[in-house]
Order: C-alpha cells, then structure tokens, then sequence
C-alpha cells in the first residue's frame, strides 16, 4: 500500500511517498530512500527498490526541498547539506509518526552521499546502504567536468555568486548534458535515460541553478566518516560506472570503522550508473541491500527483550493452568464433586523452606567447638574437662568467656581478659593504664637461659654505656686511610697520644654543612693532603 505523507522542513513541506508492506508480513523496520542527482521520489520507486516493501520494510521515498514536488524557492535546486536535514526529519517522522524505532537509509549517486553524512550525524540511524556514493563533492565534480571544462564553469560560477550577492538573480544551466555547459557532463546513454524519465515525470527539471554546484562542491561526507561509529555501513559499487568513480567508496570505505562491508557489482551484471536500481543490477543491489538491513535492523533489534519472553511464557502458562482448572471444574460439576484449589499464599508456604532457628548457646557452642568430638580429643590429648562440657582452661589461656552462664562479655558492654602469671596482661576496659610490667627482666632471662650470651665477650649485667651524642658529619674511610688515623697500640698496650694538631687556618665547623660536595677518586686524590717526611700532614 502506498500513501502520500509530509513533513516540514526550513523551506516549507517536503512530500513523501510511503509504501506500507502487507497484514503480517512487516518486520518492524523502516527505510528512507535518498534520490540521486536530479531524481525524484517517483524515480527512486519505479525501479527494484519498490519491492524492499515485499521484505516487509516500511519505505519513505521524498523529494528533498527545492525539488520535485516539495515548497521551496527558488525551484530546481540541489543543496547537499539541506537535503542531510531533510532526511532527518524524514527519520523523525518514522520515529513520531510512524513508531518505527529502527530506521536505516538507502542512497544512489549523491543520495548515497546525503544518507552517509545523515547517518553520521543522527544516531537514531541503525544502518545505512550507500549505492555508488559521492563522497567529495569537489572531485566528484572537477573530475566529471574535466581540466579546461572546469576552469570555464568556475568562472561561471564566480559571476553567479556575485550577482546573486549584488542583484539578487540567479543563472541556470542544464542538468545533465554531453558538454561543460551543463552542470552534470554524462553519457549519450545517460541522457537517453534521463530523457525518458523526464517525459514520463513532469516534476523532473530539466535545468538546474548554478549555485547548485558550489553546494556540491563545498559537499565532503568522507570528512564525518568517524562519526559513524557503531552503525552499520554498506557500500556497494563498480568499476564500471562512469558518472561517479568507485575511488569515491573506496576513499569512504577506508575512513569509517567496523560494521563496515564493500561490495562490488560484477561487471557483466552493470553497464552504466542508470543500470543500478533496474534490471539484474538493480535485482543484485536489492538483495544486498534487504540482507545487510535484515541483519543490523531486524535480526538485531527486532526479537523481544528476555524480559518479554520471560513475561510471555508465564502468561502463556498461568493460560493453561487456568484452562485445567477450568476443565477439572466442569467434570467435577457432572460428578456432583466440589473442587478446592489451594492458593498462592499456601502453595509458597509450602514450597519455601525455611530454616531452623539457632539459640545463642548454641551458635556460641559451635564457635568454641564445645561439641562431644572435642572433648574426645581433648580428652586424648590429656586436657581434662568439666562435667558441664566445658574445657578447663590449660596454661598459657590469656581469654575467657562465661557462656554457659549467659554472662556475655560483649553484651555487657566490655571484655574482662584475664592474664596467666608470666604472661603479658592484655589491656581491656578493667585494665588501669598504669599497670605495671610483668615481662621477665634480663637477669632472668640470663639465669633461665644463659646459652644465650655465650660467644659475645659482653656482660649482661653491666649497665649499656651512654649514647655518644650524633656526630655532626659522618665519612666513610677505606683501609688505607683508617689504618692512618687510627691510632696504634703502643708496646705496653696502651693507646699513644695523638701528636697535637697545628692551628688551621680555616674556619671551625658548623654544626651543619653549608655544602655538600660528591668527589670521585680522581678529584679526591687531588684534595686529600699528602703526608709529609715525618708522617704529619703537610700544610
């Protein structure tokens, strides 16, 4: 079924043909074709692409505005960057007006380019099919033209801007032709082709304004090829076509990011640009074109949510159970019998088991391990124990805890630790912070174990000396030097005197060093004075 819709836009309404896919067979994803250079929604949907409806896709063909049967003026324009926001708003009609929530684009030519640059631009846009895009408007244009071709219609294009900016008129040229004078310079098939349609089609125009292509030029969708990250992008292809070069999806290609997929029309299936969207081209576009969407659209957002199935299966189930209670109703009513059906509150009662509860003696019993089997085994290890089950404390315990009298230390707010004689005390709330010390003096540990000062010609009794104050500089001296400054032992074993210094002329020593310096050994040899014939340093 195919209906006529609108939406705004900045220059008024843009038309719109929408083709609604048959009762049943719609899969819940919507489409936006993008016509080529010159074409209108008519053109678009008179080829292959009508039957992406029989896919079960919802498709919205438009003119953009400035062409076809959509407002603006001045008629017969081709804007790049206004026809991106025109299929925007194209997807927010899908989204508001129609409830698609998955919505992917569909471009030929330079609507392939228009449908890149609006996929990348609006993240509503699940994914995106490019047929033979124009990704650089400026190359696109400059190499369709030619070198001396170009130069000319720069020239054109020049004058036209500067009239229209002073007064006010605008210059037109054909659309497509076989010379520079047109704005497009195609093949004696493409103008056949174009030709036909205009004969059929009375909204094609067959002249064009010149400002339309400094906004192709000025139109590069390759630059915001990052952008789509994320959404599925398509590119479809060949060597053949002779209006747009295939360097111009390739150069896209290369720039965007994974999902990403470049297929390439065999050359026997194409012959020129027109070929695309009719014929076995057009029959190959269309099924790469249904699968990709199928699979980035459909397949990928179309299944409910787990949540979903899960609801849907206990709805299907509280069915039935209410079909076989309905039934065992009925055949107890023949029967003269009445049925009673325990209720939801019983049936969870019954079904949840609920654990036992546990006294505090006995969570505590288990903690302590007051259990038969530790008696035994205490009992083999020669610790004896009471005649209520409980331990009798063995050496060295430094905690108790009466539980078995319900005096929880915890409870009453603190916890009374008792300390063994010869052990350390343990400080608790009933501890005074001045206790004295009962950790064993040296002179006991001495007489318990002498063993231990055995071989280090040090008397454990005597007093340690007093801490010599710090020095105030500190030198690491090697063999050499020590031997030199330390004194030697005189003959009775007495230490000599050293001889007395002479008096320096440097500063005396502050406490702190202003300076510290890092010699190596070279630089240290040439400052260290060298001893003189007599053995005292020489000045």
């Amino acid at each position: 079924m195919i209906r006529d819709v609108s939406f705004l836009s900045d220059g008024g309404r843009v038309m719109a043909h929408m083709l609604e896919p048959d009762a049943g067979q719609q899969n819940g994803a919507a489409l936006v074709l993008c016509p080529d250079y010159g074409m209108t929604k008519e053109m678009i949907l008179r080829g292959r692409l009508a039957d992406l409806a029989r896919a079960g896709f919802v498709v919205l063909a438009l003119d953009y505005r400035f062409t076809g049967s959509s407002a603006g003026e001045p008629h017969a324009q081709v804007l790049p960057c206004e026809q991106v926001d025109d299929v925007r708003r194209a997807v927010t009609f899908l989204h508001r007006e129609a409830a698609m929530q998955h919505v992917g684009l569909l471009g030929v030519g330079l609507g392939g380019g228009v449908a890149l640059q609006a996929a990348a631009f609006d993240d509503r846009v699940g994914a995106v099919v490019a047929v033979s895009p124009v990704t650089d408007g400026l190359d696109w244009i400059r190499v369709a033209h030619g070198g001396v071709a170009w130069r000319e219609m720069s020239a054109r294009l020049k004058k036209d801007h500067d009239g229209r900016a002073l007064a006010g008129y605008c210059e037109y040229v054909s659309t497509v032709g076989s010379s520079g004078n047109a704005l497009l310079p195609v093949s004696d098939k493409m103008l056949e082709w174009f030709a036909e349609w205009q004969s059929t089609f009375p909204t094609v125009r067959r002249q064009i304004t010149l400002r339309s292509l400094q906004a192709i030029s000025e139109f590069h969708p390759q630059t915001f090829a990052d952008l789509l990250a994320g959404r599925a992008t398509c590119l479809i292809a060949s060597t053949a076509d002779t209006v747009v070069p295939i360097g111009q999806a390739v150069s896209f290609w290369h720039r965007c990011t994974e999902p990403r997929r470049f297929v390439l029309v065999p050359s026997e299936l194409y012959a020129e640009h027109c070929d695309l969207l009719d014929g076995e081209a057009g029959t190959f576009v269309l099924a790469e074109a249904v699968g990709w969407m199928t699979t980035h659209l459909v397949t990928r957002h179309g299944y409910p949510s787990l949540r979903g199935v899960i609801a849907k299966a206990r709805s299907d189930e509280l069915q039935q159970d209410a079909a076989l209670h309905s039934s065992a109703e009925v055949a107890a009513a023949q029967a003269g019998e009445v049925l009673q059906f325990p209720s939801t509150r019983s049936v969870v009662e019954r079904d949840t088991e609920i654990a036992p509860l546990v006294s505090v003696e006995e969570q505590s019993a288990e903690i302590h391990g007051q259990t038969a089997e530790d008696n035994a085994y205490r009992t083999d290890q020669g610790l004896a124990s009471d005649d209520s089950g409980d331990p009798e404390e063995s050496p060295g315990t430094t905690m108790e805890r009466d539980v078995a009298t319900g005096e929880n230390a915890t409870a009453q707010g603190s916890i009374e630790l008792k300390a063994e004689q010869g052990s350390a005390p343990m400080m608790s709330d009933k501890t005074p912070r001045d206790a004295p010390s009962k950790f064993p003096s040296m002179d006991t540990v001495q007489q318990n174990d002498p063993a231990l000062f055995k071989g280090t010609g040090a008397d454990p009794t005597a007093s340690a000396p007093e801490a010599s104050p710090e020095p105030l500089l500190a030198l690491t001296l090697d063999a050499e030097e020590a031997s030199a400054v330390q004194p030697s032992p005189s003959p009775e074993g007495e230490a000599q005197e050293p001889p007395a210094e002479e008096p320096s002329l440097l500063p005396e020593a502050s406490p702190e060093p202003l300076l510290a310096l890092t010699l190596d050994a070279e630089e240290a040899s040439a400052v260290q004075p060298s001893p003189g014939p007599e053995g005292e340093a020489q000045e």
